[in-house]
């Protein structure tokens, strides 16, 4: 119990004095009240990610990338602050929304374009006892994602041509073809 944070209960030790042969017995009570002092443990932080695909109808800013789960020993749920650590959400992919972590319009924006998520990290802050001794915990966490393989796409700009006109011969400009892939690079 002690090393759970929790405080231990008051207890009673009796002693008795059978007196002389037996005779005249005394007892005497007193009340304990245990001493502890208390240790603020590290905080604990894990995520537990959910599935995205690309240009799914539910990959929209809001959609959950993970759910968190904090504990501690000492500090009630309620009490722990969870952010981002290290500047790794440095281009706002994500925000953190009751408890989960959350695409924003960006971080949508990148995965609908056939981009990858980055990781990130989390860092979980107890205040700590009395507001000393603060303690923090950090965990990596690497987005669950599927990138598709988007259909090519193709544009023609015709060039006019002439019947009869000088620049109407064999190797004239027809037309100027673009074409395109988020996936894969143009040859």
């Amino acid at each position: 119990q002690i090393n759970a944070g929790k405080t231990l209960p008051d207890f009673q030790l009796i002693v008795t004095d059978t007196g002389l042969n037996g005779t005249g017995v005394l007892t005497e009570t007193t009340t304990v009240k245990p001493s502890v002092d208390y240790v603020n443990d590290a905080p604990t932080i894990s995520v537990v990610t959910s599935p995205l695909v690309e240009d799914a109808a539910a990959t929209k800013a809001g959609a959950v990338v993970g759910t968190i789960t904090v504990g501690d020993e000492e500090t009630v749920k309620a009490d722990l602050k969870v952010d981002f650590a290290n500047n790794s959400n440095k281009d706002g992919f994500y925000e953190i929304k009751d408890g989960q972590v959350v695409l924003t319009d960006a971080g949508a924006k990148q995965l609908n374009d056939g981009k990858a998520l980055p990781a990130f990290q989390l860092v979980v802050t107890d205040t700590g006892l009395d507001g000393k001794d603060i303690k923090t915990a950090v965990t990596p966490v690497t987005p669950d994602f599927s990138l598709v393989n988007d259909a090519p796409t193709i544009t023609v700009k015709t060039s006019p041509l002439v019947e009869d006109a000088a620049a109407t011969k064999a190797g004239a400009v027809v037309g100027t073809i673009t074409v395109g892939d988020e996936e894969t690079a143009k040859a």
